[in-house]
This record gives C-alpha cells, sequence and structure tokens, in this order.
C-alpha cells in the first residue's frame, strides 16, 4: 500500500516536468533572442545614450546662459512693467476725463451758446452785463419786453379784470 501513494506522485512530477518543459523551452528561446538583440543594438543604444548626454548637457548650458541673460534683463522687464502700470493709470484717468466731459459737455456748451446769443443781441459786442441792461430797458420802455410784474400777478392781466 505504501507504493501507491508513491506511483501517484512520481506520475505527477512527470506531468509536472512534461508540463514545463515547454515552459522552460520557450523561456531559453526568448533569453537567445533578447541576448541577440541586445548584440546588435548595443552599438546604437551606446550611441543613443551618449547623444542623450550631450543634448542633456547642451541643455544645462543653455539653461545657465539663460538664467545670466535672465537676471541680466530683469531691471529692463521691470522697467516695461512700471510703463505698462503708468500707461494703465493714465487709461483710466482719460476714461475719467472722457466720462466727466461726457456729463459736462452739454451744459457747458448750452452756456456757451447763452452767452452767444445774449452778445449777438446786444449787437455792439460790448460788456455783456452793461447791454444786457441797456436792450432790457429798451425793450420795457418801448414796451417790447413783458409788462412789469406786481405781486406775482401781469399788470395788463390786473387791468382786463376791471379791479
Amino acid at each position: 500500500m505504501a507504493e501507491t501513494p508513491l506511483v501517484i506522485g512520481l506520475v505527477l512530477l512527470a506531468v509536472l516536468v512534461g508540463a514545463l518543459l515547454p515552459v522552460f523551452y520557450h523561456a531559453v528561446q526568448t533569453l537567445k533572442s533578447v541576448k541577440h538583440f541586445m548584440d546588435t543594438n548595443a552599438p546604437r543604444l551606446e550611441q543613443a545614450l551618449q547623444e542623450f548626454t550631450e543634448t542633456t548637457a547642451r541643455l544645462n548650458r543653455i539653461g545657465a546662459t539663460l538664467e545670466g541673460e535672465g537676471a541680466r534683463l530683469k531691471p529692463l522687464i521691470d522697467s516695461a512693467e512700471s510703463v505698462g502700470q503708468t500707461l494703465q493709470s493714465l487709461r483710466r484717468s482719460l476714461q475719467s476725463a472722457g466720462s466727466m466731459l461726457t456729463a459736462l459737455g452739454p451744459a457747458f456748451l448750452a452756456g456757451l451758446s447763452a452767452i452767444m446769443a445774449r452778445r449777438g443781441r446786444s449787437g455792439d459786442g460790448g460788456d455783456d452785463r452793461e447791454s444786457g441792461e441797456e436792450s432790457a430797458a429798451e425793450e420795457t420802455a418801448s414796451g417790447g419786453g413783458a409788462p412789469p410784474m406786481t405781486g406775482g400777478v401781469r399788470a395788463e392781466e390786473e387791468s382786463t379784470d376791471g379791479h
């Protein structure tokens, strides 16, 4: 009876070895293929690594140069930033002034046209105040102006009412 488990163990070991032989064969073939690939491409890989090293060194030199140039150009960049801020401030001031002119422009023009109209009525272009008083007095004297006011009611209205 001791022989049966021993026979079963040997059969299982033989099946296991039989199953592993193709796996081992395939692994050996893959390793041979990798070795052949490495043997044929090793010089190319070495050259690629050398070029990569040179490129890295070149980039490091360029980076160091840029750092030096950046430090040298920093005052110029700061000045440009300052000019930009000044221009922004000027733009805001001009917008504010434009808004004020837009709001006050019609009133200013109305005042100018009133002054010009007053000067035009005086005819002589002299002092506005004097000519304005004279023309008002002339209109009242000739009856061309508005009738004098009495207590908030016009004198003509009082006389037509009969009171």
